[in-house]
């Protein structure tokens, strides 16, 4: 099967580690974990151009996934790790790259011994606006593309909770 304009196979296409370039097209038939992944991937894809245009040029995949999963306040790497459904080490990883760059600090916290907290930075808050915003402009654009009743269904469904 071949669900990418560029006709890679889809085999290469599970095995690639990175995000397609061109514009991506869906097989009707497709199982719905391949059209959500294909959805994630177009907002993902969106936001990382966007915000390179505006200066963030060094932000990923998963930094991005990551920032969209961060609440407001601080927080803890294991509440992330479980809100992403992925490991510690990988959000810790994310996490440690972050700091690096000036995104985030990662604090001790005096209650719990093995736990750091999370927070952003003046710098951290700034790409957190910003990403907000161009989340918001891709469903605007989203809701162009397949209508109002469409993405409000959408959203609903996917509220559901899984």
């Amino acid at each position: 099967l071949v669900n990418c304009v560029d006709n890679r196979t889809h085999r290469e296409r599970i095995l690639s580690t990175k995000f397609t370039k061109g514009p991506m097209r869906t097989d009707p038939q497709a199982p719905m974990i391949a059209l959500l992944q294909t959805g994630t991937e177009w907002f993902v894809r969106g936001a990382l151009e966007r915000l390179a245009a505006i200066g963030f040029g060094t932000i990923s995949a998963p930094q991005v996934l990551l920032f969209a999963h961060l609440e407001c306040g601080s927080t803890h790497a294991s509440g992330l790790a479980s809100r992403m459904g992925i490991s510690r080490q990988a959000v810790y990883r994310t996490l440690k790259e972050l700091q690096s760059s000036g995104f985030l600090t990662l604090d001790d916290d005096p209650n719990a011994r093995n736990q750091k907290i999370i927070r952003m930075t003046e710098r951290g808050e700034t790409l957190a606006t910003a990403g907000r915003s161009i989340l918001r402009d891709m469903e605007a654009q989203l809701e162009g593309r397949i209508g109002a009743a469409a993405l409000r269904a959408l959203r609903d469904a996917t509220e559901r909770g899984w």
